[in-house]
């Protein structure tokens, strides 16, 4: 149903082939294990060099990468104390303060400032209606001053602005990116969702927070 709803663009700039690349952060990735990186600021140097390599303007992927740089931080451990490696999102890696947009009319769901290193950082989401079907949408890892002014259930206009990208302080970490997530049940959580999940939970959490690129609509992403 929603493959038929007109979205408006999430950035200035549109996400194809003449201005992004398509990224792999995947464990299998030879390139980035030569890399050794054993920090955030060796992921930022790889990520945009990468871009700038191609001389492109963002890097786009991820969506179910099993990715071995969560290692980094102790966010994904889980009770079990097993990391929790599948990426649930599209990341969008692009310059620090690079404007997003709302795709498509919603309120206001709610938004926090996840800080604990190597999370979100700045978080929105927003919550979306058609034809009766209602999910959320993820916005993380933004400028602390996107969250200024904001009330839970303010209303959003397609294409309007909406927040933009943080630095990577602001992050918590992370290079400059957008995370960019559906989720249909919000399992009564506020300002924040699971982004990564451990591989035993893959079923459910495919099925609760379906690949974005229907919204995205990009041919970098499979």
């Amino acid at each position: 149903m929603l493959a038929q709803v007109s979205f408006a663009k999430l950035f200035d700039f549109e996400l194809n082939e003449t201005n992004c690349i398509s990224i792999d952060l995947s464990d299998s990735n030879k390139l980035l294990l030569e890399a050794k990186m054993s920090n955030d600021f060796d992921l930022q140097q790889f990520i945009f060099n990468s871009i700038k390599t191609k001389n492109k303007i963002a890097a786009i992927g991820g969506y179910l990468e099993k990715r071995a740089i969560y290692q980094m931080s102790d966010v994904f451990k889980n009770q079990n104390q097993n990391f929790r490696n599948i990426h649930l999102g599209v990341d969008i890696w692009a310059n620090e303060s690079t404007k997003v947009y709302c795709p498509l009319e919603g309120k206001i769901h709610s938004f926090y400032h996840n800080s604990t290193f190597g999370d979100y950082g700045p978080t929105i989401i927003t919550k979306h209606q058609v034809e009766g079907f209602e999910f959320h949408l993820l916005f993380g890892h933004l400028a602390k001053s996107s969250l200024v002014n904001l009330k839970e259930n303010d209303t959003l206009s397609k294409g309007q602005f909406l927040c933009t990208l943080g630095n990577q302080s602001e992050n918590v970490g992370w290079p400059p990116h957008l995370h960019f997530q559906i989720i249909i049940d919000m399992q009564n959580k506020k300002g924040d969702y699971f982004g990564v999940c451990n591989e035993t939970e893959k079923a459910f959490f495919e099925t609760n927070c379906p690949n974005p690129n229907f919204i995205i609509k990009s041919k970098l992403i499979p």
